[in-house]
């Protein structure tokens, strides 16, 4: 939907598809940071914060600058179609590749 909305040029589906795009971007970053610091002790959360934080925003800025040689090189749909197949990739392989879950919601209530 971001493609087809910046290829043309439709401020509203813009809107709509960073919207989308933007709401699941605080839990998961929030998820993961929860589940970097669960169980360490206080001394060790904030340095594990510190290497979350800086793993997550550098993935991110390398991710930005390989979309956009893509972008460059094939054109903007072709970038966005890229990026989906390449994170939905992460994303599965992350989830398999992940522990026990963690009830860290129902342990704090």
């Amino acid at each position: 939907m971001l493609a087809s909305a910046l290829e043309y040029q439709s401020f509203a589906h813009l809107l709509i598809a960073c919207r989308i795009v933007g709401i699941s971007q605080g839990p998961g970053y929030t998820l993961g940071l929860v589940s970097t610091t669960h169980g360490r002790p206080p001394q060790l959360q904030g340095k594990a914060m510190s290497r979350y934080a800086a793993a997550a925003y550098g993935l991110c800025a390398v991710a930005v600058v390989v979309i956009g040689a893509v972008a460059s090189a094939l054109g903007v749909s072709a970038s966005f179609f890229a990026a989906t197949v390449i994170f939905l990739i992460i994303g599965v392989v992350t989830v398999a590749a992940a522990g026990r879950p963690q009830h860290w919601l129902s342990a704090a209530a």
